[in-house]
């Protein structure tokens, strides 16, 4: 299974790359976005799987963007790694089908692996 991360800040992005044994869950992280303009062009070359998605992203919010890449890849699984805990974005992600939902602040990455090895 192919996946993307999308997430501004690089040592979260390295920490998730490094921290979750890609290849014995059957996956590999095919590409990483800092932004969401730049996720959405990477989206559609690559087609993944699986997108992890920051919400606070620079020039296009992490839910307009899984909005525009949904048609794209509708099997496609978007899970949401954020630090904003605002009910409304979570109802709006929510309406948007996204598969989990991360308070980055309080998650532990056996969590996060746990969760994607279910999509295995």
């Amino acid at each position: 299974m192919k996946v993307m991360i999308v997430e501004d800040d690089l040592l979260v992005r390295l920490g998730i790359k490094s921290m979750i044994a890609w290849a014995e869950l059957g996956m590999e992280v095919v590409c990483e976005a800092r932004d969401g303009a730049e996720a959405l062009e990477l989206f559609s070359v690559h087609l993944p799987d699986i997108a992890l998605v920051d919400i606070g992203l620079p020039r296009m919010d992490g839910l307009e963007f899984i909005e525009r890449v949904k048609h794209l890849r509708p099997d496609g699984e978007f899970i949401i790694l954020t630090c904003n805990q605002d009910f409304e974005l979570v109802r709006r992600a929510l309406r948007l089908g996204v598969r989990d939902f991360f308070v980055k602040s309080t998650m532990e990455i056996e969590e996060l692996q746990t969760m994607l090895l279910g999509l295995s």
